[in-house]
């Protein structure tokens, strides 16, 4: 039998972490694989662009597992890269590893579309169409999603069973996104969904869709990176911290006490976009 330990050693990880300015250098980490990516040729498809890419070229193939991250990992996660990459090593096995920058997040919303739409109005009902238009059945309004796999950024880094899987979920949408929109829902999906960086639709839509593809496929297997209890107090000082913790709980009795944190901290965020 090989020790989990031999296993360990023996994963051949490739983050690459993707810069489209070189001013951007600077802040990749150490523990990731620069993806110069300046030529930027597609840039309302943001990293899926990059998936599409390095799929044909088959680059998933040259790893046991494959990832490819924004220069803003660092800034985002609070953690250094190393410790993503430490975090996949003593946790073999998975068909996919990720981590939510943003866990305060995961107990706010029901699952990552109502979450979608908070931040980018009509996400949720336009993606609900496109998944129903693919085939697949899932209430996007209804779904109860478990904490485990909250996902809001492409942080995850997969073996090749799941890029199969994923490119050929994603490539279904992205096809009816291309050619098999009318006119009105291609001037919804082209305009912008996030004033910060000038997005349209495109991206929130695609770096959601990991998520769904979890609890459309649940025979694939996931492991998600976990803060520590220090981590989440610098992440969440104060009061913030606090509320984290009563978020957490699940008891029964707390949740008229979570239902208003959670109206406070939301209300508090209205009109404002996530960092």
């Amino acid at each position: 039998m090989i020790s989990s330990l031999g296993l360990e050693a023996a994963m051949n990880i490739g983050i690459h972490q993707i810069y489209y300015d070189p001013a951007q250098i600077a802040k990749l980490e150490p523990d990731f694989i620069p993806y110069d990516n300046t030529a930027n040729t597609n840039r309302e498809w943001a990293e899926y662009h990059v998936f599409e890419t390095e799929f044909k070229k088959q680059t998933h193939t040259k790893f046991d597992y494959t990832g490819f991250v924004s220069w803003k990992f660092g800034q985002k996660s609070r953690i250094p890269g190393s410790r993503f990459v430490d975090f996949i090593r003593k946790h073999p096995g998975a068909d996919v590893y990720f981590l939510n920058p943003f866990p305060m997040e995961e107990l706010l919303f029901r699952n990552v579309w109502l979450q979608g739409d908070f931040y980018h109005p009509g996400i949720l009902d336009f993606s609900q169409q496109l998944l129903k238009c693919a085939g697949y059945q899932i209430d996007l309004r209804s779904w109860n999603q478990p904490r485990e796999s909250f996902a809001f950024c492409n942080y995850w880094v997969g073996n090749g069973r799941f890029w199969k899987a994923y490119m050929e979920f994603t490539g279904i949408l992205a096809e009816i996104l291309r050619t098999g929109l009318d006119a009105t829902d291609k001037e919804f999906l082209h305009s912008i969904a996030s004033k910060t960086n000038n997005f349209s639709y495109i991206a929130f839509i695609m770096e959601r869709m990991f998520s769904t593809l979890l609890y459309l496929q649940p025979e694939i297997s996931v492991t998600r990176f976990g803060y520590s209890d220090e981590e989440i107090r610098n992440r969440y000082p104060g009061y913030k911290s606090s509320a984290y913790r009563l978020l957490k709980k699940d008891s029964d009795a707390l949740l008229p006490l979570r239902n208003v944190i959670s109206w406070g901290i939301k209300r508090s965020r209205q009109g404002k976009e996530l960092g």
